[in-house]
């Protein structure tokens, strides 16, 4: 990835700001010096694998309940109604947060191991 000069003056700049204030090193640091092991590649791989299996599942519990939420809509307010509702939005929201995660840990494996040009 490549920066603006003025970017990366601000992004030095930053990273001597925090060294000062920690005593470490805050970067900025080029990708192109990352070597990512196949060990940590490979944990990635299955955590993105974990995160995806999760939402898939979540998935599967939001359309089950779908029945519920549907008697929802349907002004049925009964406590158990309530509940498989506050589960289905639930499960919808843990699947979309999972989702995003594995999507987030591909971009970075994907950058880190594509072929220098």
């Amino acid at each position: 990835m490549t920066f603006s000069p003025e970017t990366q003056a601000a992004l030095i700049a930053d990273g001597e700001k925090l060294a000062a204030l920690t005593g470490e090193d805050h970067g900025p640091w080029d990708l192109a010096d990352f070597v990512l092991s196949e060990e940590h590649r490979d944990e990635l791989e299955s955590l993105a694998a974990g995160y995806e299996a999760s939402a898939y599942a979540e998935s599967l519990l939001h359309d089950a309940l779908k029945p519920h939420v549907e008697a929802f809509h349907a002004d049925s307010r009964d406590d158990f109604t309530m509940r498989q509702l506050r589960i289905s939005n639930e499960a919808r929201s843990v699947a979309t947060r999972c989702r995003i995660s594995a999507e987030a840990i591909r971009a970075v494996l994907r950058l880190v191991t594509a072929p220098s040009p």
